[in-house]
């Protein structure tokens, strides 16, 4: 493992820089705040990613990333996917966003995201009140079981909603449909 010095806005973030992540009883030794994954642009290096605990603040390094490259990390837990070429500025904004638990997407992300998002965006009254209600609590990683009783509704409701969600927004994963639910500003941060 490779220790960063970098300044961040919270001084006491503890940073761990792979390039292949070890097994989870080293991570968890090592105890790293924020993980910065350099992996390759392919789907291949995100299978490690894919075996990670979701709770960890995870900032990918792509350089050009492609569509379903971008929607695996998201849906895998990234917070943060950056380019390698990122300044040590903007590499600490994206350490500081990943440990508060905000998703931050580079340039080469955001355009990569914004060229599919004009042929296939959903309108923001596509969702029905009750779905904004499910996609809000997804956004604050609730459960199935807790949106149910938050909403005094059935687990298998639940489902339903969430089905109805990802189909209406064109998500693959919950994480997604909250992603797109950001963008399209049905989710505030």
């Amino acid at each position: 493992m490779s220790r960063v010095a970098i300044q961040t806005g919270s001084p006491a973030i503890r940073v761990a820089l792979r390039s292949r992540l070890e097994p989870r009883h080293h991570i968890v030794e090592d105890d790293p705040d924020v993980i910065i994954l350099d992996v390759p642009n392919d789907l291949d290096g995100l299978a490690d990613l894919e075996r990670l605990d979701h709770a960890l603040a995870l900032i990918v390094l792509a350089d050009e990333p492609r569509e379903g490259f971008l929607r695996r990390a998201l849906g895998a837990g990234a917070r943060a996917i950056i380019s390698r070429d990122a300044t040590s500025a903007e590499l600490s904004v994206a350490i500081d966003a990943a440990e508060l638990g905000l998703t931050l997407l580079g340039s080469d992300a955001r355009s990569v995201l914004r060229e599919t998002a004009r042929t296939t965006t959903p309108s923001v009254t596509d969702l029905t009140e009750r779905e904004r209600e499910v996609l809000n609590l997804l956004s604050s990683g609730a459960s199935n079981k807790v949106i149910a009783v938050k909403l005094h509704i059935s687990d298998h409701t639940v489902k339903f909603h969430v089905g109805s969600i990802l189909n209406k927004l064109g998500a693959s994963t919950r994480a997604e449909a909250v992603t797109i639910g950001v963008r399209l500003g049905l989710i505030m941060i």
